[in-house]
Parts: structure tokens; C-alpha cells; sequence
């Protein structure tokens, strides 16, 4: 007998798909969408109410294999969420924008939601530590070119390659002018403290902080302190060290500067 958590591919039960890899913060009014299979049943809707990274759907989709709801992964939805776009739609711009490929075939509040979802990922995006090329594979133009407007700094090397090259003309766009006003800021000594103090900012929001050393010798003074524990971090994650020697090659550079 198949379990209530079980989600089976071929047209029995159905999953929420969310946008990106699942947050534990994901508020239960956020713009969800029934990826409902063939022959879903009315009363399977009332207890299948689970977000699921939209990837996962998309590889549940492409198998014949039995899909399990795993309470520790997963987050249930409250039942207050309201999904009104239809039977089957999904939870990204970009899969929203490839149903309606031409110029004012999508319906005007798919438009309104459109606009909406661009929203709440890019919210998401902010709340992370770095924006890699892997976020960008989920986001319609729209959304890539306000991750280029906006989070631009944010973006690893990978990403910031991708969105300065990407097929749409309006992103590349937006990625050149991002990529000027960083390198302007990067040239400039004014620009260099406020991106420190943004590094900053990051890392405390993280419970992290730099120390830095001005007896020892440049590039080997600068520490990464847990905030909580007081300890010195000798391996910390990739996002949170590449932000850690940014902030040690700034600040070599303004003291050599100022010497």
C-alpha cells in the first residue's frame, strides 16, 4: 500500500515544486505552484502538500522511479497556501517564461506572477553567500538581469562569466555595466573600504569576522574568527573563504597604498 509521504511518477500523486535548492525559511504565503502528474486524485491534493526543489521534480519527471518525501528534507506546506495558476505549472521564472516563448502570449497574471517570482528569487539569492551558475540555470532573462543589477558582486567567478555572456542581449547588458562599476570601485581607495566593510557585513551576518595582524608579514596576518566561539576558522567553506581573502588582498593593497 503506497505510504501518504510517497510521491510515484505516472500520474498518481503530486509534488510541489520551489524554486532552487529548499530553504528552511520558505514562508508559507511564497508564490507555490501544484506540479500535479496525470491523474492526480482530489482527496491525494489535501495531504501531498510538500515543497520540493524544483530540480527534483524535474528529475522525477524524467524517471520511472518512486519518489519518497523525506520530512527531514522536505518542508510541508501550510494549507492556507493558495495555487491558482493551474493543474500543472512550476516554480521558476525561467520554467514559467518557456511555456509562453513569444511576446504577449503569456495571460496578464501569469505576467503579474512572473514579475512576482523574479521577485522572491532574487530575495533569495540575496540571502546567500555567494550566487554560483548553478542559481542562474533556474531564472528566466528577467530574473539573470537583476541578479547582474543587483547581486553582481555576489556572483562567483563562474557565474559573473555566464551572466557577462549570456544569449540574452539585455543580461550581458546589464552584466558589462555591473562589471565596469566594480572594477571603477576596485581602482578606487574610497571604493576599497566600502567593499571591505561589505565583506564585513557579510561575514558577521554569517558569525564570522576578520582579524588582522599588523606586525605579521602581508598576507599571512589576517585570521577568520567565529564570532560565537572566538576560535580561529582554518577551513571554512568555499563562499566564506573566497570572501575572507578578498578581504586580505584588499586590505594588503590599501596598506601597501599607504606605505
Amino acid at each position: 500500500m503506497e505510504s501518504e509521504n510517497d510521491v510515484q511518477a505516472g500520474g498518481t500523486w503530486i509534488v510541489i515544486a520551489a524554486f532552487g535548492a529548499w530553504s528552511a525559511n520558505v514562508p508559507s504565503g511564497m508564490i507555490g505552484v501544484i506540479a500535479s502528474l496525470d491523474g492526480v486524485r482530489d482527496d491525494v491534493l489535501s495531504r501531498s502538500k510538500w515543497l520540493v526543489p524544483a530540480v527534483e521534480y524535474r528529475q522525477l519527471l524524467k524517471s520511472d522511479r518512486q519518489f519518497v518525501i523525506d520530512p527531514a528534507k522536505h518542508h510541508r506546506v501550510a494549507d492556507s497556501v493558495e495555487f491558482g495558476i493551474g493543474a500543472h505549472v512550476v516554480l521558476s521564472s525561467r520554467e514559467l517564461s518557456e511555456r509562453y516563448p513569444t511576446k504577449g502570449s503569456m495571460p496578464a497574471e501569469l505576467v503579474e506572477q512572473l514579475y512576482a517570482l523574479r521577485e522572491e528569487e532574487i530575495r533569495w539569492l540575496a540571502s546567500l553567500l555567494e550566487v554560483t551558475a548553478t542559481h542562474l540555470l533556474d531564472l528566466d532573462w528577467g530574473a539573470r538581469a537583476k541578479v547582474a543589477d543587483l547581486l553582481f558582486t555576489r556572483c562567483s567567478a563562474q557565474a559573473r562569466y555566464a551572466l557577462l555572456n549570456d544569449a540574452h542581449h539585455f543580461v550581458r547588458s546589464s552584466a558589462v555595466l555591473a562589471d565596469r562599476a566594480l572594477a571603477n570601485r576596485t581602482n578606487s581607495p574610497d571604493s576599497t573600504e566600502d567593499r571591505r566593510e561589505e565583506i564585513a557585513e557579510v561575514l558577521k551576518s554569517a558569525g564570522f569576522r576578520m582579524e588582522y595582524d599588523p606586525g605579521a608579514i602581508p598576507g599571512e596576518g589576517h585570521v577568520l574568527i567565529q564570532i560565537e566561539s572566538g576560535e580561529v576558522v582554518d577551513e571554512p567553506d568555499e563562499a566564506i573563504a573566497r570572501l575572507a581573502r578578498e578581504w586580505s588582498d584588499l586590505t594588503d593593497e590599501a596598506e601597501k597604498n599607504e606605505t
